[in-house]
């Protein structure tokens, strides 16, 4: 830590990366009120955070349910019109999520493009605050959309049936055809599935 912050001072000039890197070093230490007070001074020397600072920072702030300090960021992303980058998006239905602002969460959303990845952060989202029949309806919704499901997808969904404890949707449950995933990630979400759903039985032939 004090190595990284040793070769930042020593730097003659400062881009966006070098101010990034060191910020990400601060959130990865677990001091978020740090790596705020350092993307302030950034924006004081004349230095405008992109995409990547935003999306560690507000991902940052939802680990940490700081949710004043997330929305100010938010204010700030819709300023600077980076609020429909892909991975801004992403992080800021991540921190709602996290910080249990289910309804803003919902709005971010409704605002994105509905790519793949605001896709997984919405369904992630409502298994994170339990609402497996909005995590189910969703993944509906973006079947009928023509959004095609990836690994991340069907692990941040399959939860779903375990928070419902509805066996009958669990076993009677079809993934889409070609898809490229993990078998063992997605096995493992099935067995989770059964298992809360009281059937141990079904849970141990996918485990063998």
């Amino acid at each position: 830590m004090e190595e990284a912050v040793l070769v930042f001072d020593r730097m003659v000039e400062r881009d966006v990366v070098n101010w990034t890197s060191l910020i990400n070093v601060y959130i990865l230490k677990g001091d978020v009120r740090a790596a705020l007070r350092l993307c302030l001074l950034m924006v004081f020397e004349g230095v405008r955070p992109n995409s990547v600072t935003l999306a560690s920072l507000l991902s940052a702030c939802g680990e940490s349910k700081n949710l004043m300090d997330g929305r100010c960021l938010h204010g700030w992303a819709i300023s600077q019109k980076l609020e429909s980058n892909v991975m801004v998006e992403t992080s800021l239905i991540d921190m709602y999520a996290k910080c249990n602002c289910v309804n803003i969460r919902f709005q971010v959303f409704k605002k994105t493009l509905k790519k793949m990845v605001p896709w997984n952060a919405i369904l992630a989202g409502c298994i994170h605050n339990r609402l497996g029949n909005e995590a189910i309806k969703l993944f509906k919704e973006m079947l009928i959309e023509g959004v095609k499901p990836d690994g991340a997808t069907l692990k941040s969904f399959l939860p779903a049936y375990a928070i419902r404890a509805d066996l009958q949707q669990a076993v009677n449950m079809h993934l889409p055809e070609g898809l490229d995933y993990c078998h063992t990630e997605i096995d493992t979400a099935v067995v989770d599935a059964y298992s809360k759903c009281g059937s141990l039985e079904s849970a141990h032939k996918i485990f063998k």
